[in-house]
């Protein structure tokens, strides 16, 4: 039986260590590039067996970027591969990169219907604003007017048909980007993959009807993990980012945070029930969050230390003082909070576990 829906990673990229670069390894062709780019003088193309397999960018032009410091992007074919945690390790083995975070990681789901409806229906009821999604984007239409207190781009016929091809929010300089577009439109007309066809063709998508994809482009170093039920920061490490395992509950994630759509009705807009994507939707376990240390702290995050600070106080659970003063003590620091919190006189201080006589 056919899936509704197929999850992959369309795009990483690392920033890497290049201090032990060399260009002569066996078995690899490192050719020089006659391009620059912005931020690196030296673009290397990585090839294996006839086939590009990486794209290297290291030597920063500026002065105040580490020297050694270098970005990896890795070929959109091995992505689809289902070793491919083992091929980039080897891949980054041999050039002696090291890999310090991702960059950017671009996961995708394809499917043939989304929230019970046709894509394309989709995209009408949102320009039409029977539907809206929930949060602010950067705003630029092409072919209709613009929705309610938000900003995306649009393709299609814009007619009677009012057939779409392709929606985004947010700006491709945004930090994170959500693109709703008809992937078999794309194949057939830009460039063919045929990796990807068939991933398609195993799961019983034939051709007869077109695939479409919801696909979040999620860019910067500090991106992080947060658990929701706890608070617990988790490491920025890359091989997480891309393990198959790892990979649906991520996409559940943005879903559940950059793709909450609701029907748009009389009510106050946060009693409206969200509209779920897909009938077998995994229900996120974590939160993906860039601590932007340059991002000041809101009414929210004073509410959460106050809270947690409560909290600590009102139990006598050593566990619980300890894990909510840890919790209390990296969010401060995160949100430059530490001055606030010694004006209001919130203090999270460990304390020693009892011993049983």
């Amino acid at each position: 039986m056919a899936r509704g829906l197929l999850i992959s990673c369309d795009w990483w990229q690392a920033h890497v260590n290049t201090q032990q670069f060399t260009p002569d390894v066996a078995g690899y062709n490192c050719q020089l590039m006659n391009v620059k780019s912005r931020t690196f003088a030296e673009v290397w193309n990585i090839s294996k067996d006839g086939r590009t397999v990486a794209t290297l960018q290291r030597i920063p032009w500026s002065p105040k970027i580490n020297k050694n410091c270098g970005t990896l992007k890795i070929e959109n074919y091995i992505l689809y591969h289902q070793n491919r945690c083992e091929i980039i390790d080897q891949i980054t083995h041999d050039l002696k990169l090291y890999v310090i975070g991702t960059t950017r990681i671009d996961i995708a789901g394809d499917f043939r219907r989304i929230a019970g409806r046709l894509p394309e229906l989709l995209i009408r009821d949102i320009l039409e604003e029977r539907v809206y999604k929930v949060g602010h984007a950067k705003v630029t239409t092409i072919g209709h007017q613009n929705h309610e207190n938000q900003q995306f781009t649009s393709y299609g016929t814009a007619g009677r048909t009012n057939t779409f091809s392709y929606l985004r929010y947010g700006s491709r300089s945004s930090r994170i980007s959500t693109y709703l577009y008809n992937k078999t439109k794309e194949l057939n007309e830009e460039h063919d993959k045929p990796y990807i066809r068939d991933m398609w063709r195993e799961n019983g998508w034939l051709g007869d009807q077109n695939v479409w994809r919801l696909e979040f482009s999620v860019k910067g170093r500090e991106m992080k993990f947060i658990e929701k039920d706890t608070g617990e920061i988790l490491p920025n490490n890359p091989k997480l980012w891309i393990k198959h395992d790892i990979i649906p509950t991520i996409y559940a994630s943005l879903c559940d945070h950059y793709f909450d759509i609701r029907e748009h009705t009389q009510i106050r807009k946060d009693r409206e029930e969200k509209i779920p994507l897909w009938a077998d939707e995994e229900m996120a376990t974590h939160l993906i969050k860039k601590l932007d240390s340059n991002k000041h702290n809101n009414r929210a995050d004073k509410i959460f230390i106050k809270k947690l600070a409560q909290m600590q106080s009102e139990t006598t659970n050593t566990d619980i003082i300890n894990m909510a003063c840890e919790l209390g003590e990296k969010y401060l620091q995160e949100k430059r909070m530490t001055e606030w919190a010694q004006r209001n006189k919130i203090e999270f201080k460990q304390v020693a576990p009892k011993i049983n006589e």
